[in-house]
């Protein structure tokens, strides 16, 4: 019998670092257990350069 387990991903706000204008922004990310990454297609506020390769640097989640 084999059991496959739901990952599930949800959506929060966090901010994320520009690696263009070198500033922390807000940006939605998205957390499926320890993985956490930048939603894709999100541009920065600033400089409008995609933050797909952003580093996250929070993540806002409710305890």
């Amino acid at each position: 019998m084999s059991s496959k387990k739901t990952i599930i991903i949800e959506e929060v706000n966090g901010k994320a670092y520009c690696y263009m204008c070198t500033h922390v922004v807000d940006a939605r990310v998205l957390v499926a257990g320890r993985y956490v990454e930048t939603k894709p297609g999100q541009r920065c506020p600033r400089c409008q350069a995609s933050l797909n390769a952003g580093s996250v640097m929070e993540a806002a989640k409710a305890a």
